[in-house]
């Protein structure tokens, strides 16, 4: 059982088998080399990221440094809570116009049987 096992291959058969080999190692070289650039443009993203944290928590603060300094009146909570009640009139419109649709739909669903 420990004796090597041979078969023979023609000539143009083992040219063949060469070339395919050749081919595959050429395919996994592109592989590794595009896993390669893969991995450096992901570093790049994740640099780029964390700049770009970096350089929204400076604005944040910058912000809240010069609301801060702003001087704030009753009229701008007042302003703040219109805001707040308008967008609530709104969401509660868009909701009951949604429900009409929906009553509407089974309506006609209703007449067709």
């Amino acid at each position: 059982m420990d004796e090597p096992v041979y078969a023979k291959i023609g000539y143009s058969e083992a040219v063949q088998i060469r070339k395919e080999i050749l081919k595959t190692e050429a395919e996994i070289l592109a592989t590794i080399k595009r896993l390669k650039e893969y991995r450096l443009l992901r570093k790049k993203e994740i640099m780029l990221k964390i700049k770009l944290k970096n350089e929204i928590s400076e604005i944040k603060e910058a912000i809240f440094e010069l609301l801060k300094e702003v001087p704030t009146t009753h009229k701008i909570e007042e302003a703040k809570k219109i805001q707040v009640q308008v967008k609530q009139k709104r969401d509660l419109k868009e909701d009951s116009d949604i429900e009409s649709q929906l009553r509407e739909i089974q309506r006609k669903l209703d007449e067709l049987g």
